[in-house]
């Protein structure tokens, strides 16, 4: 099955959607549909470009990235000096506090390290950004009314900047408009700084206003790094670029080669339709694609899809799979319940026939007895019952018969020892024998030798006294019946 994702940009008067699909072994842009509106609160024109999408291609099972405007994100740099992320996430509001113009209690913070400095060992730079809880939750809103859950909500030009890394070795990448610019500097496969600065028309020309501005991330960022960055090109978004002679002055200005930034081609992808000058200046696919391509790049990403807002994020993803899951194990259950059920009904209708057996058993050996108790406790009842009032004599109660016991007797006593046995006395569990003998040791011998017996079990030496007249042991022991 392909792998899908989809990127959605949105830059503030315009949705850009692309959809990226992985699958024997290359990557293709299978659809791609904007929306223009100049009414933020009506979305009906991105419903209709979605719906336009799901005719093309099935969004169920696709991963989503979407992007804010990057004014409404606002974005600090802050050294910490240590790089544990946990630690940081602990007291990244506390530092970037004193730093903001408002209380952080309303935002969503995140970070992603920067290229660390190389003029010092003070610290690891990490570029923070910012955006407002309530605008955060309103724009997911409308992603979920429209049945898209992303996974990552990030900033525009930052993303932008991470896809970037990856296809070219370092560059600038600028993105703006007349007011507000933003400009990432990447090199080495990582993002240098990031720069946010509001834009002066000069003369009703921004080129001027742009240019004085990269000068200044330039300057700013070979004084924090201590060496000249010369990236190969300035690859701008399509919103300036299709402004006219922006690119030139700033060819021209600042020495540098000058750019479209086209991600298809820096993904050896198809090229995407292009829009053409008479639309909205806002109207590339390009930073939507950079989205989808972040999951190919594997590149870190500020998301502000975290806490309370990941946990609602992650219910609505895969609440589907939940449930199917949750129905099935439902069907498991009760199928199995069934079969208890059959099972138990099953051992009852047998229970209830041996029962009914019983009782006729007992009816025919005790027909005169009713039936008061269960059947089998009665018969045992009635059958010791019986069996007292026969009167059977003792000897056909015993363990073991005296012709038995007496050979055993003469079989084990030592052969050529001085045994003079003077009384037996049969029971029905033990044997009493007494009688003489010449010393201790053959009492003792006696009692092992009887031991060997299969029809003694324990036996005792109740008695053993020496005389004195004629120095004879007596002797009586008590030899228990198996």
């Amino acid at each position: 099955m392909d792998t899908k994702v989809i990127g959605v940009d949105y830059s503030g008067n315009a949705i850009s959607m692309v959809v990226l699909t992985y699958g024997k072994g290359e990557y293709r842009v299978v659809a791609c549909e904007q929306a223009f509106f100049a009414d933020n609160e009506d979305w009906g024109d991105v419903a209709e470009a979605i719906a336009r999408i799901r005719e093309e291609v099935d969004l169920r099972d696709a991963a989503c990235i979407a992007a804010i405007p990057d004014d409404w994100v606002s974005h600090r740099t802050v050294t910490m000096p240590f790089a544990d992320r946990k630690k940081i996430s602990k007291i990244i509001r506390y530092e970037i506090e004193p730093l903001l113009p408002f209380p952080v209690d309303g935002l969503i913070v995140d970070f992603q390290p920067l290229m660390g400095s190389r003029a010092s060992d003070s610290g690891t730079d990490f570029f923070t950004a910012v955006v407002s809880k309530t605008r955060l939750k309103d724009y997911i809103d409308k992603l979920n009314a429209l049945g898209l859950e992303p996974e990552a909500i990030t900033t525009r030009g930052f993303a932008a900047a991470c896809a970037l890394s990856a296809f070219r070795q370092d560059g600038l990448f600028v993105d703006g408009d007349d007011r507000h610019m933003i400009a990432c500097c990447f090199a080495e496969g990582k993002v240098r700084s990031v720069y946010s600065l509001p834009l002066g028309r000069q003369n009703g020309d921004p080129s001027r206003a742009l240019v004085e501005a990269l000068k200044y991330v330039l300057i700013t960022d070979e004084e924090k790094y201590q060496d000249a960055f010369k990236p190969e090109a300035v690859y701008l978004a399509d919103a300036l670029y299709q402004h006219e002679g922006v690119s030139e002055v700033i060819a021209s200005s600042l020495g540098l080669k000058t750019m479209k930034m086209e991600a298809a081609g820096l993904a050896n992808l198809p090229a995407l339709p292009d829009r053409g000058k008479d639309q909205s200046p806002a109207c590339g696919f390009d930073i939507a694609l950079c989205l989808a391509l972040l999951k190919r790049v594997n590149k870190p990403l500020i998301n502000f899809r975290k806490d309370e807002f990941a946990i609602t994020g992650k219910w609505r993803q895969y609440s589907d799979i939940i449930i199917r899951t949750g129905l099935i194990a439902a069907m498991v259950i009760v199928i199995g319940l069934s079969g208890l059920f059959y099972d138990l009904k099953s051992y009852r209708e047998q229970i209830a026939s041996i029962y009914a057996q019983r009782v006729e058993i007992f009816k025919e050996s005790f027909p005169e007895v009713p039936l008061i108790d269960d059947p089998l406790v009665q018969m045992r009842a009635e059958s010791g019952r019986l069996k007292g009032k026969i009167g059977l004599p003792p000897e056909m109660g015993r363990k073991a018969y005296c012709i038995d016991i007496l050979n055993d007797i003469s079989r084990f006593v030592p052969s050529g020892s001085d045994v003079v046995v003077e009384r037996l006395v049969v029971g029905s569990d033990d044997v009493i024998l007494s009688g003489t003998t010449d010393s201790f040791n053959s009492v003792d011998a006696l009692k092992s030798e009887f031991g060997k017996s299969e029809l003694f079990d324990k036996i005792d030496i109740s008695t053993a006294t020496m005389s004195k007249i004629d120095k004879r042991v007596s002797f009586k022991l008590r030899l228990e019946l198996r």
